[in-house]
């Protein structure tokens, strides 16, 4: 694997994260919608954007409301690809995207839970600001960790 996939995949997973987000964020997308506004309102509101672990989040049969309602994107996103790349692109682009994914999940959970262990970290505090403000503008600072597409988009603020 070359650095120029590594850094194509990267920009490649921001790009498809800030679609979902704003998919999250429109009232057409049904349940995504309505299970996207649980997190922005019920459970980590403009008022209250932070508390103590475990990181709240709603459940289905034991398994995170958010995995099922973005779930099935993300399989048709995966797919989408597979049937686009041949295997060996495939193989590198999707298991970078499932990391990927896993870091940006792992991170925004820190963000709204009080005494991270992140919390040491300069980046860490830089992140957790722009989320803020998206939390506050929702408009804004679609991703969570590289606000470069947002930047691409108009969406990012500081």
């Amino acid at each position: 694997m070359n650095l120029y996939l590594i850094i194509f995949t990267w920009f490649l997973y921001h790009f498809i994260e800030y679609c979902l987000h704003k998919i999250g964020h429109s009232s057409y997308s049904g349940y995504i919608n309505k299970t996207h506004k649980k997190h922005h309102i019920i459970y980590y509101p403009p008022t209250k954007l932070m508390d103590i672990a475990p990181y709240k989040t709603g459940y289905i049969y034991g398994i995170s409301d958010g995995l099922i309602a973005y779930g099935p994107l993300v399989l048709l996103i995966i797919s989408i690809l597979y049937y686009c790349l041949n295997t060996y692109y495939f193989y590198c682009i999707a298991s970078q995207i499932l990391i990927l994914g896993y870091i940006q999940d792992y991170v925004h959970t820190h963000i709204h839970t009080k005494d991270s262990w992140l919390e040491k970290y300069k980046w860490f505090h830089k992140v957790r600001k722009r989320h803020f403000i998206h939390h506050r503008q929702y408009n804004k600072n679609i991703n969570i960790i590289d606000p470069t597409v947002d930047r691409i988009m108009n969406s990012y603020k500081l």
